[in-house]
């Protein structure tokens, strides 16, 4: 067993980060490090979005106001992203889009890599399905995300088949990542979303997902300067204060405005 043990203090809170192949996730707040894709405007420069139309010239993903009747809405409205805001989805199709960013730390130093955001589907389940990959290498090869064990799901792996019922929150750790990258800061990272179909026509809206986050950062010691804030609050995700309870994604909030995102395992 492997891990990476950081103690960052703010004044009598001492929060013990512990990042490990097997186990604790801790989130943060990334601030400019993190690209957020509410599909309204979009991020920082440094991330990107392509629909892959050179594997797939067809591909049914687009990103507008859901014109469907069971995968609609949006959390940031209007706009996000789904296999096409009008039609059912395509029958033997494979459509993906990709995330796209520069390393800034967080694969190649250890540092702290995230990922959340809200999925909503209908489907065929499993002959219809979501994946999430990652590549550390440009796309040269990919890792499941869901299935390969190198991400903690803190609520599970999203479920990316079947009926989702809503609107469903997903956040997951990746930090363990970094042992498996071989580059250097600056070097592209892509995250890919992808959708898969069988021949049989079903009518069926599809997948969707909004509010996406990707956080990439190395601990520095600027973060670990944050000496002179206090804790002020801690809420859960609805916003109801809460107790520091132990396997809940938490909000810390500080005397500074700052937010951090606490999810630890006992």
């Amino acid at each position: 067993m492997r891990y990476l043990l950081y103690f960052v203090e703010v004044k009598q809170l001492i929060i013990i980060l512990l990042l490990s192949f097997q186990g604790l996730t801790q989130g943060v707040d990334c601030g400019e490090l993190m690209g957020h894709f509410n599909f309204e405007v979009m991020p920082d420069t440094n991330y990107f979005i392509v629909i892959d139309t050179i594997s797939n010239p067809n591909n049914i993903w687009q990103i507008g106001e859901s014109q469907k009747s069971v995968v609609n809405g949006a959390v940031s409205s209007p706009n996000i992203i789904i296999t096409d805001t009008i039609n059912p989805y395509a029958i033997n199709d494979t459509s993906s889009f990709i995330i796209k960013f520069p390393d800034m730390g967080g694969y190649s130093d250890f540092g702290t890599i995230e990922i959340e955001g809200y999925y909503n589907v209908q489907s065929d389940n499993p002959n219809d399905f979501g994946m999430i990959e990652v590549s550390l290498d440009n796309g040269v090869t990919w890792i499941d995300a869901i299935q390969s064990g190198w991400v903690n799901w803190a609520f599970g792996p999203p479920m990316l088949s079947g009926n989702s019922n809503g609107w469903q929150y997903f956040y997951g750790d990746a930090s363990t990542l970094a042992s498996f990258f071989n580059g250097s800061t600056g070097d592209t990272i892509k995250w890919k979303f992808s959708y898969l179909t069988d021949g049989i026509q079903d009518s069926l809206d599809g997948l969707a997902f909004d509010d996406l986050r990707f956080c990439n950062w190395a601990i520095g010691l600027e973060e670990l300067s944050k000496t002179s804030n206090s804790l002020t609050k801690i809420v859960d995700l609805m916003g109801r204060e809460s107790e520091d309870l132990p396997n809940q994604l938490l909000i810390f909030i500080y005397s500074d405005g700052t937010t951090e995102k606490v999810f630890r395992v006992e």
